[in-house]
C-alpha cells in the first residue's frame, strides 16, 4: 500500500520509448466507485500541456519511477472513462470534512492508503482529531466503512457541501 504523497513526484518512463515523460503530479479519482483511476503528469515541456495515466496503462512501479505503456491528454481520460464516473483529482478533494453515520464531523481528508497496481482504495487518511484538538493526530479509517452520498457526486453540489466521505 502507499500514500498519495508517497507517489508524488515519481518519475515516468515510457516502456515504448524509454523517455521520461515527466513527474505524477496527482491521482485521478472516481467518486462513484470510490477507486483510483489513474495519475495525472507534469510534464517537463510546458507547451505539452498535462497528460495523464490509467492504472492499466502502468507496466512496473518502482521506488522512485513508474514504467508505463502509454500516456494520455486529460481531456481523453475523462471520455473514455464511463459516464456515470465522476473523476476528480485529489487536490480537488483534499481537506474535506469526514463525517460519521451520526453526521458528526470527524476529521479532513489528508491522504489515502491505496494500491497502486489497482488504484483500490484500503483506507482515507484524516487529520484534525476533534476529540483531542490540540494533538495533530492522524485517524486511519478501513475502506469498507466508507459511504460517499448521493447529493456530493456531482462538484457543483460537493463544493457547496464540503464533505466527500
Amino acid at each position: 500500500m502507499k500514500r498519495i504523497d508517497d507517489i508524488r513526484g515519481m518519475d515516468v518512463i515510457s516502456l515504448k520509448s524509454d523517455v521520461n515523460l515527466g513527474k505524477i503530479r496527482d491521482v485521478l479519482i472516481d467518486t462513484s466507485s470510490q477507486q483510483i483511476i489513474g495519475y495525472t503528469i507534469s510534464e517537463s515541456d510546458f507547451f505539452t500541456g498535462d497528460k495523464g495515466i490509467f492504472i492499466y496503462d502502468i507496466n512496473t512501479i518502482f521506488c522512485d519511477a513508474v514504467i508505463i505503456r502509454t500516456a494520455r491528454t486529460l481531456k481523453k481520460i475523462k471520455s473514455i472513462t464511463r459516464r456515470k464516473s465522476n473523476i476528480t483529482q485529489f487536490e480537488e478533494i483534499k481537506n474535506l470534512s469526514v463525517t460519521n453515520s451520526k453526521g458528526e464531523t470527524i476529521g479532513n481528508l489528508s491522504d489515502l492508503l491505496f494500491d497502486p497496481l489497482n488504484g483500490h482504495i484500503k483506507a482515507l487518511v484524516l487529520q484534525g482529531n476533534l476529540i483531542i484538538p490540540l494533538r495533530n493526530q492522524e485517524i486511519i479509517i478501513h475502506s469498507k466503512s466508507i459511504i460517499v452520498s448521493s447529493s456530493i457526486k456531482g462538484k457543483d453540489q460537493r463544493k457547496k457541501s464540503n464533505k466527500l466521505f
